[in-house]
């Protein structure tokens, strides 16, 4: 949903509460699992070093879980159903270029089948003003000792104003990606926080 205004919290529980029952604005469902962009959507991929050792690693586990990469002070969680698993719901509300717009996404796809790997992908509602899959994983390599963060989506605009504005959307994913390597990096020890 895109506005002029900024959502107030009764919009945004309405809206999260109306977006329970909707389906998927997509149909290549889990796609971003291999990292697959179907036709007619636009890819966008970033990953990065963001520590060393297992205990960045855990650290980097405990930031997906907590959502660290959508807290980025641009964009924030405003609403989320607790830790990631399929089937729940988070809503996020950004601020670019003068334009909110609140987001709402469905777990489709947790992934913790390895000892090394985390993460979890996520499908646009119709509330979303552009539709796709996103996923988020952060992974250890035991031989390198690195932890790394990965971004990885596919979107094609859906709103109206975000056909007009899909230039400025695509430079905003990108500077997504490295506000949230940057956010995982700062969860991890990395990098020291920002003030």
């Amino acid at each position: 949903m895109l506005s002029l205004l900024q959502p107030d919290e009764l919009l945004i529980t309405r809206t999260m509460q109306a977006s329970r029952d909707q389906q998927l604005t997509y149909s290549d469902l889990l796609a971003t699992v291999d990292s697959v962009t179907p036709a007619g959507f636009s890819p966008n991929h970033w990953k990065s070093r963001i520590g060393t050792g297992e205990q960045a690693f855990q650290q980097a586990c405990n930031a997906i879980n907590d959502l660290a990469m959508l807290q980025l002070g641009w964009l924030r969680v405003v609403a989320a159903d607790g830790t990631p698993q399929v089937g729940r719901q988070i809503a996020t509300l950004a601020r670019s270029a003068g334009v909110w717009s609140l987001n709402v996404a469905r777990i489709v796809a947790v992934d913790n089948d390895t000892e090394h790997r985390y993460g979890f992908c996520y499908g646009t509602l119709p509330e979303y003003p552009v539709c796709g899959e996103e996923r988020f994983t952060v992974a250890y390599d035991p031989g390198t000792r690195e932890v790394s963060f990965e971004v990885f989506s596919f979107s094609r605009p859906t709103a109206l104003l975000a056909r007009i504005g899909w230039p400025l959307i695509r430079r905003t994913q990108r500077q997504f990606c490295k506000d949230a390597a940057q956010a995982m990096r700062q969860a991890c020890g990395s990098e020291p926080r920002s003030s």
